[in-house]
């Protein structure tokens, strides 16, 4: 159904479905004009017949007089016991005088008015229903008597050949409808299924397979063309992207171990013969050459994650024990404010992902939370699991983000006016987003009520056979 859906909403079928309607239109507009054409000729074909009746009629009258009419009219009767054709003679007050009609139809005030009836009358044993298209005519020398004369048709054939002609147009119009829609269904379909492969090709390059290339057919149609142009762009992006692993590597290389070797000498420093001036100034630089460390490692690992650098092996995670773990670790540092961690967690709740990174992203949000929550505030770390989505959140009852900082919080090295003073480098929340970005995850941030922030994390978790799905508090730690 889903595939139906999914064919049914391509640019493709909807364009297929606009020319049918045109077609159909156009279509339906022909075939009612060669109805209508049809159907004139046929009438005409038939009026033309009956006035040539009339015209030899009135000439045998003008030779023979009216026994000579009457005896010809009689003739025809008897060939043609089917009334086939109308005839009738009638004085000019309404008397027949000859004819195969039981009853006369009303006579029209314009005696050149053509008139349709239906009658019944007896053939073969059974009441036969007719239909027929006749005209009256006046006959007479002027000298004598004039006779009313009726000639017509019987007109079920013309009907029936007119609903024959209906019927196959209809049919034909039903017919090249159907075959443009099955037509349409499968030009999607084709569309579709390029369409598909190219998205998945580009779903393993956004997943950082950057040597992955969409695939050609070699018709050299549109698609092969669209395919040829991002495959030159991803060969342009691939050598870009190695261009900025090398400067990247080249700079750990170059800018973090001098660093490194910086602050081993500090520390080596700090173990000599100093006076407490002097050891304070040292321990100032450690702290300073850590901070410049930290971020410069936090800026590699965001800029690999965002770049798709970062290459790792998914494993099986138990996020309720990872959670348990970071708690467990920060809750001597929520001590020393006397904050209180309180955590609802699910146990056994299982995900696919990269164990570093989530545990990273899971202590800058508790190491936040700690940051920013007043002594003796309340942190609250829940996990909930649902069908096939995981949510874990972080909530604090400090300060808050109003909610036009929300998204540049997520920037880096952006920092609200209220924080300059409170440690740190602005790349706490930024790094937590790459690595939520990295697993095609979701980061909300709501407000707290009364007052501080919430944290919510949503990743998709595959079912699992076998997995426990009670729900069961961890005792309260802290």
């Amino acid at each position: 159904m889903k595939q139906l859906i999914k064919l049914l909403n391509t640019s493709t079928f909807r364009l297929v479905l606009i020319y049918m309607g045109l077609f159909s239109l156009s279509a339906l507009v022909l075939m009612a004009f060669i109805y209508w054409a049809t159907v004139q000729a046929i009438a005409e074909q038939a009026d033309a017949t009956i006035d040539a009746d009339v015209v030899g009629l009135d000439e045998q009258y003008n030779r023979g007089g009216t026994i000579a009419l009457i005896t010809l009219i009689q003739d025809r009767i008897i060939r043609n016991p089917n009334i086939s054709s109308i005839y009738v003679v009638t004085r000019m007050d309404g008397t027949v005088i000859v004819g195969n009609l039981n009853r006369l139809p009303p006579v029209p005030a314009n005696p050149n008015e053509w008139i349709t009836f239906e009658f019944s009358q007896w053939w073969n044993g059974k009441m036969e229903f007719y239909k027929a298209r006749a005209r009256f005519f006046v006959i007479g020398d002027g000298r004598g008597e004039n006779y009313r004369l009726l000639v017509g048709r019987d007109i079920r054939a013309i009907e029936a050949t007119q609903n024959l002609i209906i019927n196959a147009l209809l049919w034909g119009l039903a017919i090249t409808t159907a075959l443009s829609l099955i037509g349409g269904l499968m030009m999607s379909w084709s569309s579709v299924r390029r369409l598909d492969s190219i998205n998945q090709s580009i779903s393993q390059i956004m997943h950082g397979d950057l040597s992955k290339r969409i695939p050609s057919r070699g018709t050299q149609d549109d698609f092969d063309r669209l395919a040829e142009n991002l495959n030159a762009m991803l060969t342009q992006l691939e050598k870009l992207m190695n261009g900025i692993r090398q400067v990247t590597d080249n700079v750990a290389h170059d800018l973090r171990t001098p660093l490194t070797r910086l602050r081993n000498r500090l520390e080596e420093l700090r173990e000599t013969s100093l006076n407490d001036l002097q050891y304070q100034l040292v321990e100032k630089n450690i702290t300073e050459a850590d901070h410049l460390l930290n971020t410069f490692n936090a800026l590699l690992r965001i800029g690999r994650l965002e770049s798709g650098c970062h290459r790792s092996e998914w494993v099986e995670i138990n996020l309720s024990q990872l959670l348990a773990d970071a708690i467990e670790f920060y809750e001597v540092i929520a001590l020393d404010k006397q904050q209180t961690l309180i955590s609802h967690i699910t146990p056994n709740v299982f995900i696919d992902g990269d164990r570093d990174l989530l545990f990273q992203a899971i202590a800058n949000l508790l190491d936040n939370a700690i940051k920013y929550t007043p002594e003796m505030g309340t942190i609250d770390i829940a996990l909930q699991q649902y069908e096939q989505r995981v949510e874990f959140s972080v909530t604090d009852n400090g300060g808050g983000i109003p909610d036009t900082y929300k998204d540049k919080v997520l920037e880096r090295f952006f920092r609200m006016e209220s924080s300059r003073t409170t440690t740190g480098n602005g790349l706490g929340l930024s790094l937590v987003a790459a690595v939520v970005s990295y697993h095609k995850a979701q980061i909300r941030l709501e407000d707290n009520q009364p007052t501080g922030l919430r944290v919510v994390i949503s990743l998709t978790q595959k079912k699992r056979d076998g997995r426990p799905s009670r729900h069961h508090n961890l005792p309260v730690t802290v």
